[in-house]
């Protein structure tokens, strides 16, 4: 096993990506999610490495010391799959295992998908794989269902298309909640703050951070009038799983790069449901682990307990395996020792692919 985490620059798909790696044996690639770097896999790089793996945990495109570029139209699914293949030549790796975490797991899913011969196995964590809907973009649809209160309707930078004509004349399932104060969040001016980089200002990073890791919210949804942020409960002490230490690392990362580079992975959405018409039905090839905590916020929504467990999940992921264990969203901290052993029984099982 390699001694201690090293760090490196890795020039990928038109950015420079900072990459993490301990460990030497077969390559385990690590992808986090929002709004995590790195760090949020450091049990799991020290156990993988200590079994025998060589780990590879890098910030994605936008976050931490990894490039931010400035439009979210460079987010696209496409760019975050890219920069994942770009780094994987860089690393003459052409077969790894893939282990991703909420956003980090829409792109693990992705990856699979387009590029399936890459790929050993999968481990997913939190977020499973939905498919396409056609009929309508997702912000779109899940703003007219659950109004301007729900995260990603909040995460964008201009809302110019809520009031559209083709929206507004729509026939989603549930009506889009009022937006009382048009004013104070339309913004022409992609280089300005969106809505949430100016929520999340009144409060710091550190606070930012700590709000969205320690949440027990059965929903990312703000009451009406209210920011994501605001809803989220500030807790005054800290659990055994994340020091005061840790969590000031996470935000420090944050406080150099802002949160603008993470949220475009949010603003990309209706783009990527705009590039991914030719994969439409396609389905999920490589075998897969997933994992999510029994009070994950996102469990009990958009009907996903019944998705993961009703069949229909892997109907669209017919290799699949899932494991619901106690825990919450960040499961890879919360639970880091029953999580690393998950993953460790699986990929183990394909040791010599």
């Amino acid at each position: 096993m390699g001694s201690e985490v090293t760090h490196r620059m890795i020039q990928t798909n038109g950015i420079q990506m900072h990459v993490a790696e301990q460990g030497t044996g077969p390559t385990v690639l690590l992808i986090h999610g929002f709004p995590e770097v790195w760090f949020s896999w450091r049990n799991q790089i020290t156990q993988l490495a200590k079994h025998g793996y060589h780990v590879v945990a890098p910030d994605m495109r936008g976050n931490g010391d990894t490039d931010s570029p400035a439009s979210p139209e460079l987010y696209t699914l496409l760019h975050l799959v890219g920069d994942v293949i770009g780094l994987l030549d860089a690393l003459g790796q052409e077969k790894v295992f893939v282990v991703g975490h909420d956003t980090g797991a829409e792109v693990a899913w992705h990856l699979c998908l387009f590029r399936p011969e890459r790929i050993k196995a999968l481990v997913n964590l939190s977020v499973p794989f939905r498919p396409r809907f056609p009929a309508a973009k997702p912000v779109e649809m899940l703003t007219r269902m659950l109004g301007e209160g729900l995260y990603i309707s909040q995460f964008q930078v201009n809302i110019d298309f809520f009031f559209s004509s083709s929206f507004l004349q729509a026939d989603y399932p549930a009506p889009i909640s009022c937006i009382n104060d048009y004013g104070r969040y339309h913004n022409h001016n992609l280089q300005e703050l969106g809505r949430a980089e100016k929520s999340f200002a009144r409060y710091g990073d550190y606070t930012v951070i700590k709000k969205f890791l320690l949440t027990q919210k059965p929903d990312l949804v703000a009451p009406p009038g209210e920011e994501i942020i605001d809803s989220l409960e500030n807790q005054l002490s800290l659990p055994s799983w994340i020091s005061e230490v840790e969590l000031q690392y996470i935000a420090s990362k944050f406080q150099k790069s802002g949160f603008t580079g993470a949220l475009n992975f949010y603003r990309a959405m209706d783009r990527n449901w705009e590039l991914l018409a030719p994969w439409q039905g396609a389905r999920i090839t490589v075998p897969t682990k997933f994992i999510v905590g029994d009070k994950d916020l996102g469990l009990r929504s958009f009907g996903t307990e019944e998705y993961i467990t009703g069949g229909d999940f892997k109907s669209f992921v017919p290799y699949l395996e899932v494991i619901i264990i106690d825990g919450h969203h960040f499961i890879q901290q919360e639970k880091a020792r029953a999580v690393s052993e998950e993953i460790l029984s699986f990929l183990d099982k394909f040791s010599n692919v």
